[in-house]
């Protein structure tokens, strides 16, 4: 396990873009500390409400809210950390990688997207990490960034300052599966076609590759695939 913990959590969460987590045990054990006996989690909410007014919420706590002050003020930062690997990252990175190799094979397929998005619409099931299930984004975030350094997949870092109709990605970065190989068409295609398609190579995931050969062979033998939606042929003839 490797995480990070108060003041040097708060600096890398506003750097990179991420939401600090809140050790909830960590906040149980100073309170009881300060009353000189066991309490709960709920004894802790039920204090929150009584001096702020208001229901605690860990969504809604982050730097420069009441709640955020209230805490510090009364436990010291001690509670606030970022997950960086869970006990197995391996597994973390393989769930990362599957989750992207899926939106590869969606009706509209992509090849990249927001990491928290990603983990939002098909939670993966990361096993004995030693945190919170709520620390999940945050290890595949790190997971991630892993597959970066070991070129297995690429990152774009948000445009800083970002325009006012541009939504962020979590932890400022873009992540994609880069192509499995490259194709050359400068030897395939006339030069009025190459013209149409608008380069002389590309590259291609394999799965793009296998549905481009599909729609292409289909084209050539429409009556052989009866079922493709005939304006994808009439396209391509």
């Amino acid at each position: 396990m490797k995480e990070l913990r108060g003041a040097a959590a708060i600096r890398y969460a506003k750097e990179t873009g991420l939401d600090f987590s809140i050790d909830e045990n960590s906040l149980v054990k100073a309170e009881s500390k300060l009353q000189g006996n066991k309490v709960t989690m709920d004894d802790v909410e039920a204090l929150f409400e009584a001096q702020l007014g208001e229901l605690y919420d860990p969504v809604s706590i982050f730097e420069g809210t009441k709640g955020f002050h209230f805490l510090v003020d009364r436990y010291g930062n001690d509670w606030i950390y970022v997950p960086i690997e869970g006990n197995h990252p391996l597994e973390e990175e393989a769930a990362v990688l599957r989750l992207y190799r899926r939106k590869l094979n969606d009706k509209e397929p992509q090849g990249g997207g927001d990491i928290l998005e990603l983990a939002t619409e098909h939670p993966p099931r990361l096993k004995d990490t030693g945190f919170p299930k709520g620390a999940d984004p945050d290890l595949l975030f790190h997971a991630a960034l892993r597959l970066v350094e070991k070129g297995i997949l690429r990152s774009i870092p948000d445009r800083i300052p970002r325009q006012r109709d541009v939504v962020r990605n979590y932890g400022n970065t873009y992540f994609f599966i880069p192509p499995d190989f490259q194709v050359s068409i400068l030897e395939l295609l006339c030069n009025h076609c190459i013209v149409q398609v608008g380069t002389s190579s590309f590259g291609l995931h394999r799965q793009c590759a296998r549905r481009l050969k599909t729609a292409l062979i289909t084209a050539l033998h429409p009556t052989r695939h009866p079922r493709l939606n005939k304006s994808l042929r009439n396209s391509l003839t």
